[in-house]
Parts: C-alpha cells; sequence; structure tokens
C-alpha cells in the first residue's frame, strides 16, 4: 500500500481538478486521509467516487478515513460506504 493520501481541509468543486490529478498519481492499494476535512464539494465527491470505481475495476482496494464532516456529506451523497469515519474500525 502507498503511504496515506492527505486531503485537504476543504475540498470544494473549484479544487476538482486537483484532486483528479493527484487521485491519478496513485497506484496499487489506497488509503486516503480525510480525517481534516471540513466540507465536500459535489464536484469532488464525484472524483472520489471515480477513483472508488477505477481501483476496484484494477483489483485495487481503495479506503477513506473520513472526519465526521467528510462522512456526513458523503452519506448525504449517498456515497456513506466509500469510507468510514473517524474512530470507526473496519
Amino acid at each position: 500500500m502507498i503511504p496515506p493520501i492527505k486531503l485537504p481541509k476543504t475540498l470544494k468543486s473549484a479544487d476538482a481538478e486537483a484532486l483528479r490529478e493527484c487521485l491519478a498519481a496513485a497506484s496499487g492499494d489506497a488509503e486516503l486521509d480525510g480525517t481534516e476535512v471540513q466540507a465536500l464539494g459535489g464536484l469532488c465527491a464525484q472524483e472520489l467516487l471515480i477513483f472508488h470505481k477505477r481501483q476496484l475495476k484494477s483489483n485495487y482496494t481503495v479506503r477513506i478515513n473520513a472526519s465526521p464532516e467528510l462522512y456526513d456529506d458523503l452519506q448525504l451523497l449517498g456515497l456513506a460506504d466509500l469510507a468510514r469515519e473517524k474512530g470507526e474500525s473496519q
């Protein structure tokens, strides 16, 4: 597994391209550290979903460790199954 990829505190839709580029560089099993994320925009959520699907298609795993705020935002978008909330065991 590659070292965890630290996600910024805010993932606004304007940050989607930078997030896409960051995730594109990942290879193999991946862990995303979203424990400090305070807000998630729709386009960044889409990038996380695309990354997750790409990983599964390539037979790799992805684990997103989410702050309560990130987990709530993913839950509102119907994507809570992509992440585990901070403090939650896998």
